[in-house]
């Protein structure tokens, strides 16, 4: 057993140095791997969702210093980070302060991601700002 072990070690890592040495040599290979390798890296770099919640974020922020910052600085009471729903009860979602299609950013992270909703009173107007305003910010992966 031991033997095909070192066989199958030996036939890797004479493929390998054979294709690295027709990659190098060839420019067009070189760029083609590494395009393909740059898009793979990109395509998996973007958050995944289960439940659709990637409808939430008018935009993306990839800063990893960048945090929520809410209507008034404040967050919402009742807010929870793994709540279903933009909004606690009681509020419903404000387009007021910048983010007029969905109410809401999101900010990705190396962990995963977050949205970061503004919300208003159920009974104020959605589209006026308020001093009772406020944001919560919900895990979305």
């Amino acid at each position: 057993m031991i033997k095909w072990l070192e066989s199958v070690d030996r036939f890797t890592k004479v493929m390998a140095e054979n294709l690295e040495r027709k990659v190098s040599r060839s420019t067009f290979l070189k760029t083609v791997l590494s395009t393909a390798f740059l898009s793979f890296v990109s395509f998996s770099a973007r958050p995944v969702f289960a439940d659709g919640s990637s409808s939430w974020c008018q935009i993306w922020g990839y800063d990893q210093s960048a945090t929520c910052n809410f209507p008034n600085r404040k967050a919402c009471p009742g807010c929870s980070s793994s709540q279903s729903s933009k909004c606690p009860t009681g509020y419903k979602v404000s387009y007021a302060h910048g983010y007029e299609s969905t109410g809401c950013w999101c900010l990705g992270y190396s962990w995963g991601s977050i949205a970061c909703c503004d919300c208003t009173l159920s009974g104020n107007d959605s589209t006026r700002p308020y001093t009772s305003d406020c944001g919560c910010a919900v895990t979305i992966r």
